[in-house]
């Protein structure tokens, strides 16, 4: 697995040495991981990855299959102060139509945005993205959404967009 940002680079390996004991649970299981004392061995990538995510900066997580790339992001997003930040997982595979356009991938990003912040944070007042306007210009109705997102929220909000099953974005 490897974190990416802007200033950062982290190469990680999927294989440790585990402390492994009958009291443990079982961390292969095939049930989803969503809480910190089931994802064994990544203690030291979630605060990491916690860090980059809490200083705005703008990261990525690869690696290869079943390595526990989704794990360490669901962690992630439940480990966040919600007083400061939210997020959002969004698979893309789910999330999109069989032939997407660009348009309908931007419109899904925003509304997944939209979602995090109206649970996060109900007393901010934000629109739904305008799916109208997307089909005529989605790139200047999008700018337009995220100005109106960040001239709305203080300046010590972060919302996290995560993008799940990225191999299965669509070529627009």
């Amino acid at each position: 697995m490897l974190f990416r940002s802007v200033s950062h680079t982290f190469a990680l390996e999927a294989e440790r040495e585990t402390r492994w004991s009958e009291d443990i649970v079982n961390p292969f299981s095939l049930g989803a991981i969503t809480t910190r004392d089931r994802l064994v061995g990544r203690d030291e990538d979630l605060a990491r990855l916690k860090g980059l995510v809490m200083a705005a900066q703008s990261t990525s997580v690869t690696g290869h299959k079943r390595v526990g790339k989704t794990s360490v992001v669901r962690v992630l997003l439940k480990s966040l102060p919600s007083e400061t930040a939210t997020g959002r997982r969004i698979a893309l595979g789910r999330a999109l139509s069989a032939d997407p356009s660009a348009s309908e991938l931007v419109l899904a990003l925003l509304m997944a945005l939209h979602k995090a912040i109206a649970l996060s944070w109900p007393h901010y007042v934000i629109s739904e993205p305008d799916n109208t306007r997307f089909d005529r210009n989605f790139a200047q109705a999008a700018d337009e959404w995220l100005t109106d997102v960040s001239d709305t929220l203080s300046d010590d909000k972060r919302v996290v967009l995560i993008i799940d099953d990225f191999d299965e974005l669509p070529s627009v």
